[in-house]
């Protein structure tokens, strides 16, 4: 009617780590295990914590390797903002599929 065009934020805002850790037991429930251990070093009195997502789906699984590369090259110059930009969104619109389909 009034031709109005709504558009919702398709990043999840993530501002505390209860919101971190909402989304990692949103996706385990899904069906996305995750494991994790965590170790501590009282000399540096830093927590560090090392996640492990098991998903069973190669495709989705190489999104992480890829995204490395693509942050290193960013990082090094090879690759600029803009470049980045792109291919993190058209990387995105690939993935844009619901996470029980890949389940």
């Amino acid at each position: 009617m009034l031709e109005i065009k709504i558009t919702s934020n398709k990043s999840a805002t993530v501002n505390t780590f209860a919101d971190f850790f909402s989304i990692l037991i949103d996706l385990d429930r899904r069906g996305l295990q995750i494991k994790g251990n965590t170790t501590y070093s009282q000399e540096d009195n830093q927590l560090t914590a090392h996640l492990t997502l098991d998903i069973p789906n190669a495709q989705i699984a190489t999104f992480i390797p890829d995204w490395n590369k693509v942050n290193q090259a960013l990082i090094s110059g090879k690759m600029d903002k803009e470049e980045y930009d792109m291919w993190l969104e058209n990387t995105l619109k690939l993935f844009n599929v619901p996470i029980d389909e890949y389940i």
